[in-house]
């Protein structure tokens, strides 16, 4: 906390860059591997001492007055980007009147509203330091409302010397400088394993950053653009960009952007194995697989995935190039798969057969509503899909084309408090392009498909924490911490309640076996066995609360822990922070239904609704570990064929992943 000291205009350039400060940095919401979190916005340079917002305390400043009849405002410098200085006139300050004339709030006196371009009775009463600092801060706000930081407010100097003297000879107005910081220097810094340390600044992988920005040298700094910059650049899968401001230039209105960008090394590959497979394969399944976020340095992102089950019986290869076009607002995402299944991986537990599959395809994402952290995008794309099966039962072979475009919207946004991912898409065949023969298409597990079919797919997914919903004052208004603490009550994010929506609509249609939906399994319908209960249509919900354990801890400002020779945070190290592990305690219900069209129950085809609950684990170690692991109990009965899950029956699903 800062006290004012006999330097008035100090007092007043502190106070204004203290109220301009930006916002706390944002942390990552749990569970959303490599998703950008909102950015921290556009900032100002931290004073030397102090907490940003605080009010001064009571000194024996507070009792040097000076006489104001009217406050005249003006510009130390002008510039094209200004609002009308006049405009600012019409602002209120909250203030107190006492014997003595005008004191900020607290000092016992009438509380009173004081309109800032109003002119004082002929007595000119008497404003204390602390009231006009209370005025400049009213003035910092409303700039800073309007989309602009770097504002100081600051005495002319030329009436209010440095050492508080007042020169204004009999004069009583008194005329406040408002200075609009203007860029002087742009400058990228980067951070991470992307660039080396000694290049870190203004490093020409970088340059991209600084040269599409929207604020450049010579203009005003407008926390509204850089803030949507930042949004869109922190969209981008392993990197942060923040902005930071910071003395610049040689003059008092210069200032130094610095684009503060932190990029890990780009690529990363993973290794998984879980228990998600099936008795007619193998309960564990494996995958690989290899990501990279920079492969030319354009963002654009390489994806190669392969899916195994125990190297055997079921085999996923995937791979997929995505790249961005008009700043980024149109991504295009060619893609291909190849994948070899048994009947068991898509429900058909008793069926014989095994099944092979190729496409190809291509997708065009296009933002078409960008609000800081939420996306909207319009999605167009179209896969062709050759499908083969094999049913060894009865020695038949059915292979066949199809076309399926496919056309939809996607919804994401990723703030400190909630995260929210959503899509929905409507695709189907078109026999016609594809020359899809129904004949073929029957020979490939299920009989009376249809050759032209239509589905709507939909998945909503929405998690958030609690302690900003219960503790709403000290999260909106940061509150500083009660004596002889480190955060008031309520300042963690280690309560979290997460909720999933998603399903299929067939409309009417009846499916091949590899379009249906399936539920049962870890991703599903916890507490049954994997792709147990298939359909043409499906809905699914379920309720998830998250209790983060290390995020509880007691804070320490300091850990001074290292894990491999790298800063490791035990504990938290403010108010809602969080550490470098995570230790997630679970509590789920999950419910979830498969509809037929025109179910034939002679080759049983049923409806079929399965609903758990359960408990699980997970621990995170930076982003190198996580496993995870749920035990749910089945609520209802379900069975496909020979396989059953009766009311009552549980079973553990387990997952683990390492990231290089």
């Amino acid at each position: 906390m800062w006290t004012a000291d006999l330097s008035w205009r100090s007092a007043f350039g502190v106070i204004a860059l203290l109220s301009a400060a930006g916002l706390a940095a944002a942390q990552e919401p749990a569970g959303q591997q490599g998703k950008p979190p909102e950015p921290a916005q556009a900032r100002d340079a931290s004073p030397p001492e102090g907490k940003p917002g605080a009010p001064p305390v009571a000194t024996r400043e507070d009792e040097r007055l000076v006489p104001v009849s009217r406050f005249v405002l003006f510009y130390l410098n002008e510039h094209a980007d200004q609002p009308s200085i006049d405009e600012f006139n019409a602002l209120t300050v909250s203030l107190e009147k006492t014997d003595k004339g005008y004191e900020r709030p607290g000092r016992g006196g009438t509380p009173v509203e004081v309109r800032i371009g109003d002119v004082f009775d002929a007595e000119a009463p008497m404003f204390s330091a602390a009231a006009i600092v209370r005025v400049g801060e009213a003035i910092v706000r409303e700039f800073n409302r309007r989309g602009f930081i770097g504002i100081f407010v600051t005495p002319d100097p030329t009436e209010i010397n440095e050492a508080g003297d007042d020169l204004r000879e009999g004069r009583t107005a008194l005329r406040l400088a408002v200075i609009t910081g203007r860029i002087a220097e742009l400058r990228t810094v980067g951070a991470g394993g992307r660039v080396k340390n000694e290049e870190r600044f203004d490093h020409p992988m970088h340059d991209r950053i600084a040269d599409k920005s929207p604020v450049q040298v010579g203009d005003l700094i407008r926390r509204d653009r850089l803030d949507r910059y930042l949004f869109r650049l922190n969209r981008h899968a392993g990197r942060r960009v923040d902005v930071a401001t910071a003395p610049g230039g040689g003059q008092p209105d210069e200032l130094a952007l610095d684009f503060l960008i932190y990029e890990p090394k780009p690529w990363t590959l993973y290794a998984q194995v879980s228990n998600t497979g099936t008795e007619f394969t193998s309960d564990w399944r494996q995958r690989l697989g290899f990501t990279h976020n920079q492969l030319t340095g354009r963002d654009d992102v390489l994806r190669l995935d392969y899916l195994t089950s125990d190297f055997e019986d079921s085999h996923t290869f995937m791979v997929s190039y995505e790249f961005p076009l008009l700043n980024g607002r149109l991504r295009v995402r060619p893609f291909g798969t190849w994948q070899q299944y048994t009947a068991s991986d898509v429900g058909l537990a008793d069926e014989q057969f095994e099944g092979e599959t190729w496409q190809l395809g291509i997708e065009a994402a296009y933002n078409v509503l960008h609000r800081r952290a939420l996306f909207i995008d319009m999605v167009l794309g179209a896969r062709w899909e050759n499908t083969q099966v094999i049913n060894s039962s009865i020695e038949l072979r059915g292979e066949d084309d199809l076309f399926i475009p496919y056309l939809g919207a996607r919804l994401e946004r990723f703030t400190d408090r909630a995260t929210t991912v959503a899509s929905v898409t409507l695709e189907g065949n078109v026999s016609g392009f594809a020359g899809t023969d129904v004949e073929q298409l029957e020979k490939m597990g299920r009989p009376d498909v249809d050759e032209d079919w239509t589905v709507i797919k939909w998945d909503l997914e929405h998690a958030f924490y609690l302690e900003p919903v219960i503790f709403r004052k000290a999260w909106r208004e940061n509150l500083p911490p009660p004596e002889g603490r480190l955060r008031a009550r309520g300042q963690t994010l280690a309560h979290e309640l997460a909720l999933a929506f998603r399903g299929q609509q067939a409309m009417g249609n009846r499916l091949i076996p590899a379009a249906q939906t399936v539920l049962g399994g870890m991703y599903s319908v916890r507490g049954y066995e994997e792709s147990l209960a298939a359909g043409d249509s499906s809905v699914f919900g379920s309720i998830e609360y998250r209790f983060h354990v290390p995020r509880a801890l007691k804070i320490n400002p300091s850990p001074g822990r290292k894990l491999f020779g790298e800063p490791f945070r035990v504990t938290p190290t403010a108010p809602y922070g969080v550490t470098d592990w995570d230790l997630v305690l679970k509590a789920f219900y999950d419910v979830g239904k498969v509809t037929q069209t025109d179910g034939i129950e002679a080759i049983g085809e049923k409806d079929q609704t399965l609903s758990s609950v359960g408990l699980g684990i997970q621990f995170d170690l930076k982003r190198n570990v996580r496993l995870r692991a749920d035990w749910g109990f089945a609520l209802q009965d379900a069975e496909s064929g020979s396989r059953r899950t009766h009311s009552g029956d549980s079973r553990v699903h387990f997952e683990g992943t390492i990231f290089y």
